[in-house]
């Protein structure tokens, strides 16, 4: 009588997202600012889902998969910005790694990422009277109130980037904010400008 073998269903490998928890879980801890800590967690998140559809574990992942998988989110309508922020995150998730002996490479370092304007935004612009109605307000409330918004309404400046200014970076006119240019931080001089007036 011929041996018969039993076919079973393969049992489908556990999620990224389980299996590196740990690993992922400290990497975001790594970060001090809660925003960049919620972002890349959703961008880590969204690429242990498309290697889970590939059943490819995120320690062996190669740069093809991560080229795919920006492919992958251009075509799901992430703009520009986001495509970029996410394979930053990828990077440096596995940079990350590197470090902590969880991998041997970053597959990550070599893959194109869309070139973004660090200036540039689409949030609408407040009008002058706008402007002038907040000016008015943070200098009712606290003298840090008002050079905080004079700050941020002369030269254009994140509120994250602010709130870095340190009184080492100011002179008689000027002060240095600390930015992010993208890949690396670098420092960028602004002219402190006198309070706008309603002429």
């Amino acid at each position: 009588m011929p041996e018969t073998t039993q076919l079973l269903p393969r049992t489908p490998p556990a999620p990224n997202a389980d299996t590196h928890g740990g690993l992922i879980g400290s990497w975001l801890a790594s970060y001090p600012s809660p925003n960049t800590r919620a972002s890349y967690r959703v961008d880590a998140r969204l690429f242990c889902e498309f290697l889970d559809a590939g059943r490819v574990d995120l320690l062996q992942v190669s740069r093809a998969h991560v080229d795919l998988f920006a492919r992958a989110r251009s075509t799901a309508g992430d703009a520009d910005t986001t495509l970029a922020r996410r394979l930053a995150a990828v990077s440096a998730f596995y940079t990350y790694a590197l470090t902590v002996d969880a991998a041997g490479k970053t597959p990550a370092q070599y893959v194109g990422r869309p070139t973004v304007d660090q200036d540039h935004t689409t949030t609408a612009a407040l009008t002058r009277r706008k402007a002038m109605r907040l000016l008015d307000t943070a200098v009712a409330d606290s003298p840090r109130s008002h050079a905080l918004v004079d700050l941020l309404l002369s030269t254009g400046v994140r509120i994250s980037e602010a709130l870095t200014a340190t009184q080492a970076g100011l002179s008689a006119d000027r002060l240095v904010i600390r930015r992010k240019g993208g890949k690396k931080q670098w420092s960028l001089c602004l002219n402190i400008r006198p309070r706008l007036s309603m002429d």
